[in-house]
C-alpha cells in the first residue's frame, strides 16, 4: 500500500552542513548535506517508531523497519511508502533483500514481502522450538535466505512457498551475537571476549575457539568472504580459514557506534559522528562528519553509493555527501582494510 504524504509536496529541505576545514594527514573531509524530508518525521511515521533498522535497496531507496511496518522513500518520487504485517504481529527485528523480496524477522515469523504489491508469505519455525526464541539475523545467500534464532537456523529458498523449509535446531544464549558463513555453514558468534565458530555439518555440535580478545567483542558482521569483528578499540578481520588478518585500532580515543559491513565497502562511525569509508573495488576512502546532534544515540548505519542513512534515536537521518573521494593506492586502503 502506497500512502503520499502532502507535506512531502512541500519539498525537500537541503540542510547543509558548514565546509570543514579540517584535515587528516593532508586530506580533507569530505563535505555532506543532510536530507531533511518534509513531512517524513510526522505523526504517521512518529506512531511506528523506534526504528529497527535502516538499510538502501539496490535502487537507492531507503527502507526503515518500524516497530509493525516497513516503511520506503525514494527521494526522487517524494513519496513515503508502507507495507504493515498483521495486526498483532511482534516487532520487527531485521530485515534484508534477495532477488526480488524483502524478508523481514519478528521474533516469532519471517515474512517474504513483495515490495511493489506488499503481498505476504509467512514462514514459521516447527513447533518443537522455543516461542520464546529471539531472532538474531538475516542472512541472504545465493542459496536462499538463512534466518538465524536462539533456538535454530532456517533456509527459505528465494521461490519457495512452503510454510517452512530446512531447519536445523541450535542452542545459543540470549542476545547472542552471530553471524553464518552459509557458503560453509561456519556459525561465528562473539560471547564477552571470545569468538566462537561452530561448524554446522558436523553433527556433534561442538564451538572452536577463534580468538580471545583482550577486550569486550561488540558485534561482528558479514563482509564478503570476511567477518569483521568489532571492540571499542579495534576491529578484527578474519578469513574463512579462521585465521586473524587484520587488526584495524580505533585512533584518536574514538568510540565505535556503528558499522556498515559489505563485500566492497566498509564504513566505520565514531561517536564524534565523524564516517570513515573504504572503498575496496575502486580503490577510495573518505571521512565525513554527520550533522548529527551530541547526545543523540547511534543505533544504525546504510550506505549506498553517495548516500548515508543513520538511526539517530531510533529516527532515521539521510545525509548525501559531493563525491570527492580521495582516490587511495592499493597500499592505502590495505593498511586499513
Amino acid at each position: 500500500m502506497k500512502i503520499p504524504l502532502l507535506a512531502l509536496y512541500v519539498g525537500i529541505l537541503i540542510a547543509l552542513t558548514a565546509p570543514l576545514a579540517a584535515q587528516d594527514g593532508g586530506r580533507s573531509f569530505t563535505p555532506s548535506k543532510e536530507i531533511v524530508l518534509a513531512g517524513y518525521h510526522t505523526e504517521i511515521l512518529s506512531k511506528d517508531l523506534p526504528a529497527a533498522q535502516i538499510l538502501f535497496d539496490p535502487s537507492g531507496a531507503l527502507w526503515v523497519a518500524g516497530k509493525n511496518c516497513l516503511w520506503r522513500w525514494a527521494h526522487s518520487e517524494q513519496r513515503l511508502h508502507k507495507i504493515c504485517l498483521p495486526a498483532g504481529a511482534p516487532a520487527i527485528r531485521q530485515f534484508t533483500f534477495h532477488a526480488d523480496y524483502l524478508y523481514a524477522a519478528t521474533d516469532h515469523n519471517l515474512y517474504r514481502v513483495k515490495p511493489t504489491s506488499g503481498e505476504l508469505l509467512k514462514y514459521q519455525f516447527p513447533k518443537t522450538t522455543n516461542a520464546q526464541a529471539q531472532s538474531l539475523a538475516l542472512i541472504a545467500h545465493s542459496s536462499g535466505v538463512w534466518w538465524l534464532r536462539q533456538d535454530g537456523l532456517l533456509r527459505v529458498k528465494a521461490d519457495s512457498k512452503a510454510k517452512t523449509s530446512d531447519f536445523l535446531a541450535l542452542t545459543l544464549p540470549a542476545n547472542a551475537k552471530a553471524w553464518l558463513d552459509a557458503d560453509n555453514r561456519l556459525l561465528w558468534m562473539i560471547r564477552d571476549d571470545m569468538l566462537l565458530v561452530r561448524d554446522l555439518r558436523l553433527k556433534a555440535q561442538k564451538n572452536k575457539l577463534v580468538h580471545k580478545a583482550r577486550h569486550r567483542l561488540l558485534a561482528i558482521h558479514g563482509a564478503g568472504d570476511n567477518v569483521l569483528v568489532h571492540t571499542n578499540h579495534t576491529t578484527l578481520r578474519f578469513d574463512q580459514s579462521l585465521k586473524l588478518v587484520q587488526a584495524i585500532p580505533v585512533e584518536g580515543g574514538r568510540k565505535l557506534v556503528a558499522v556498515f559491513a559489505a563485500k566492497n565497502r566498509h564504513a566505520f562511525l565514531f561517536d564524534d559522528r565523524l564516517l570513515e569509508q573504504y572503498d575496496l573495488e575502486v580503490e577510495t576512502r573518505s571521512k565525513t562528519f554527520l550533522d548529527i546532534e551530541p547526545g543523540k544515540t547511534v543505533s544504525g548505519l546504510a550506505v549506498h553509493d553517495q548516500l548515508v542513512g543513520t538511526l539517530a534515536n531510533g529516527t532515521p537521518r539521510l545525509f548525501r555527501l559531493d563525491g570527492r573521494l580521495h582516490v587511495a593506492t592499493k597500499e592505502d586502503v590495505s593498511k586499513k582494510l
